[in-house]
């Protein structure tokens, strides 16, 4: 099952309706194996600002596994200020994902694939919640943390995306 977390983004519509997702309060008892958490940083204008809201985000990503011990994937779906440059925005999500994975790791002791998701420009979230449902029943092998913006995953998996960057 799949937690659907964080803030109301609406490109995550779609998944919310979904299934294999579960809303924050239906998850008692329930074997969750994937966290989807929405971040709305569309208010961190600057370079500095969304580099703090990275670092949070890592944190708090930290107390999600202490929550669910269960876990192999958390998604960050990150919707960023029009104002940044998408290199920027994507390289700042790679290095969030890497601190996350490796304070996780530190912290709870488990192992769990971090993937950041900018989403900002997303037109199509039924795609998009069949690429996050791919990527939770993904095995944990290929990588251990990642960042991909929509436009790459419009057109390929995340898996893919993922495996020719680590190629």
């Amino acid at each position: 099952m799949i937690v659907v977390l964080g803030d109301t983004l609406q490109c995550l519509g779609a998944l919310q309706f979904d299934p294999a997702a579960l809303l924050l309060t239906d998850t008692a008892g329930r074997y969750t194996d994937a966290a989807v958490i929405g971040l709305n940083a569309t208010s961190a204008t600057t370079r500095r600002a969304f580099k703090t809201a990275m670092r949070r985000q890592a944190q708090a990503s930290v107390a999600v596994c202490k929550h669910w011990t269960t876990l192999r994937h958390i998604m960050v779906i990150v919707d960023a200020a029009a104002s940044l440059a998408d290199e920027e925005v994507l390289d700042q999500c790679d290095i969030a994902a890497e601190a996350t994975h490796r304070m996780i790791e530190q912290i709870c002791g488990i192992y769990v694939v971090i993937t950041y998701i900018v989403v900002t420009g997303c037109d199509d979230p039924r795609l998009l919640a069949h690429r996050v449902r791919c990527r939770a029943d993904q095995i944990p092998a290929t990588d251990a943390y990642s960042a991909v913006h929509w436009r790459e995953i419009a057109q390929s998996s995340i898996q893919h995306v993922t495996a020719d960057r680590y190629l």
